[in-house]
């Protein structure tokens, strides 16, 4: 997952698929933390010097609200608990060692896994994922008594996204429960069009028609101009990476999809994973070169607003968010979602309390509050 696009493909493959959970393996992200992705939550954790190991949860939007919790054990073992009807669902994706390793290593992991088993909740249905022993690798186990939640399991060759692993996909009973309120998002039309002569000219036509033979006031007039920007300035869905929507990379992933599905050992499939990569490296480049030289121009022309708006989609990209829950007052880890919104109501309390430290009395006063009001002389 540390190539250039690999974290959007895989998305775009879960939104295919609809998927509500994903298990990743290999990762390869160094330290632990929680990145979003277009509405999809990705979390991870790896070693903390090397791009190697590291396992994560890619958890689909309407999924995301339900998490209960996020246990980055180590760059092998992550934890998931998620609220949902019935009874809570914690999973749990492992990455063993592969036959290379020594059989103390493998040992050692697999007393480890045993035991973030055992210290799982029992009244949950328990879902355990990625490699069990050494080479058998693609697998998805659950406790003997939830058998009958399990509707249906199956291998889906069909998915891809330049790995030899197979996905393995299970379907349970129940759905993902969250108590907190929907907000519904507001649409905005995408206002940029309008600079083509032609769009504008439409836009104008459109608004006179709809304002023909009526009495022009503040409501008929934003109804106007609400129905023509819908017409003529449809929203755009945006993208962080707009670059990986070009139609060569989506033809050249698709090709190895089928490649694939020939036979995944083939030099062909290795052939268009090494193309994918290019690709996505060459239209990056090519991106970032085209919004610098836009950027440009609307410098030189003197419109600051678009030319901040394009450096900030070059160098303001979020960054994830490091680590994964929050310390107590005793240094202790809280991962459940509760206790960590307990913690930050507790902190904010101290933080504010009446007994808190003030500024001496004899402290200088500012002028401005002084003259507002807000402080004495």
């Amino acid at each position: 997952m540390n190539d250039c696009g690999k974290l959007d493909q895989i998305r775009m493959e879960a939104e295919r698929l609809s998927l509500d959970v994903l298990g990743l393996a290999e990762t390869r992200w160094t330290s632990s933390g929680q990145v979003n992705t277009n509405g999809w939550m990705l979390y991870y954790i790896g070693d903390d010097n090397v791009h190697q190991r590291g396992v994560g949860f890619l958890v689909s939007p309407k999924t995301v609200k339900s998490v209960l919790k996020v246990q980055p054990i180590s760059d092998r073992i992550i934890m998931i608990r998620l609220n949902a009807k019935l009874k809570p669902i914690t999973i749990i994706q492992i990455y063993m060692p592969t036959t290379e390793a020594d059989d103390e290593e493998i040992l050692f992991n697999i007393c480890y896994a045993a035991k973030v088993v055992d210290e799982c909740l029992k009244k949950d249905r328990l879902v355990v994922m990625g490699g069990l022993w050494k080479n058998q690798i693609d697998f998805i186990a659950i406790r003997l008594r939830d058998r009958r939640e399990c509707i249906d399991s199956r291998a889906l060759r069909s998915a891809d996204c330049g790995t030899d692993h197979q996905l393995v996909w299970m379907k349970v009973k129940g759905r993902s429960w969250n108590t907190k309120k929907r907000l519904s998002k507001k649409v905005k039309p995408n206002l940029a069009q309008l600079t083509d002569p032609t769009t504008a000219d439409a836009f104008e036509t459109s608004v006179q028609d709809h304002l023909k033979d009526k009495d022009i006031s503040w409501p008929v007039l934003a109804d106007a101009l609400s129905s023509a920007a819908k017409e003529h300035c449809p929203a755009v869905r945006k993208t962080e990476k707009p670059w990986i929507d070009d139609p060569a990379i989506q033809d050249l992933i698709l090709q190895r999809s089928q490649a694939k599905l020939n036979n995944f050992q083939s030099p062909e499939y290795r052939h268009l994973c090494k193309a994918v990569k290019t690709a996505c490296r060459r239209a990056k480049r090519k991106w970032l070169d085209d919004v610098s030289a836009e950027a440009d121009k609307s410098f030189r022309y003197g419109n600051s607003k678009r030319t901040y708006q394009l450096i900030r989609q070059i160098s303001g990209r979020k960054c994830p968010q490091a680590g994964i829950g929050i310390k107590d007052e005793n240094g202790e880890m809280l991962y459940e979602a509760a206790s960590i919104r307990d913690r930050w109501t507790e902190y904010g309390t101290q933080l504010f309390h009446s007994d808190a430290p003030r500024l001496p009395q004899d402290e200088h006063r500012p002028e401005l509050l002084v003259k507002m009001g807000y402080m004495e002389k």
